[in-house]
């Protein structure tokens, strides 16, 4: 009996070696629960027609001696916000259905496929969204999140420096004393107070509201 259960977990050892899947972003391992951060290039086709490349990331690749069998999960982790395509692993390019699905492909050895997936938005829109992936290869699962970020710069022409009391500085936006609230230009609030300072925020646009008064603000 023994030597059963020894055979058994040899047999089982150099089926999880054989299914090896390596999975990189970057040109960096990926690991789990690690979060990749992917941002859209903004193309400009001319004549006044513009899109959103997303990065054809990650990558995986069949390090083992043996085909395998690639199974992917990717939920959205959010109820409310924009469609999610999903192009590789399978033939496929289209919007997950529902808010999650599993696509199956095979690897050979030394085979590669990437995960394309991006936020069904226009360059004038803009998303901060999270999807949940599981990679399941052989024996071996791992999991990993995808966080897209892009911040439209559509309608900054024109924008001031400063206005209803706050101004725009350097990684910031310099408040008055009085009632005033920070949002993103999707309507998510950021900070909100009545005490006079400067609130540190990342590039991008904001809506400050300083008492009755609204304006949007960039910070660069």
């Amino acid at each position: 009996m023994k030597k059963i259960f020894t055979l058994l977990f040899a047999a089982m050892a150099l089926f999880t070696a054989k299914a090896q899947v390596n999975i990189t972003f970057n040109g960096q391992t990926v690991n789990n629960g690690d979060v990749l951060e992917l941002q859209p290039t903004l193309l400009d086709l001319g004549g006044g027609y513009t899109i959103l490349e997303w990065p054809f990331d990650p990558t995986f690749t069949n390090a083992g001696s043996s085909a395998t069998n690639l199974n992917v999960v990717v939920t959205k982790d959010y109820t409310d916000g924009p469609g999610l395509n999903w192009c590789g692993i399978t033939t496929d390019c289209m919007p997950i259905s529902g808010s999650s699905e599993t696509r199956t492909t095979t690897l050979q050895p030394g085979g590669m496929t990437t995960l394309h997936l991006y936020p069904l938005i226009e360059p004038t829109e803009s998303v901060d969204c999270t999807a949940s992936v599981q990679v399941m290869a052989g024996l071996n699962v791992l999991s990993f999140k995808v966080h897209f970020v892009y911040q439209s710069t559509a309608g900054i022409d024109g924008l001031t420096a400063e206005t209803a009391g706050a101004k725009a500085v350097e990684g910031g936006i310099a408040l008055p004393a009085g009632p005033w609230a920070v949002y993103t230009v999707d309507g998510r609030l950021v900070a909100k107070g009545s005490d006079a300072g400067t609130k540190l925020l990342p590039r991008g646009i904001y809506v400050v509201k300083c008492g009755t008064t609204s304006q949007k603000l960039l910070v660069d």
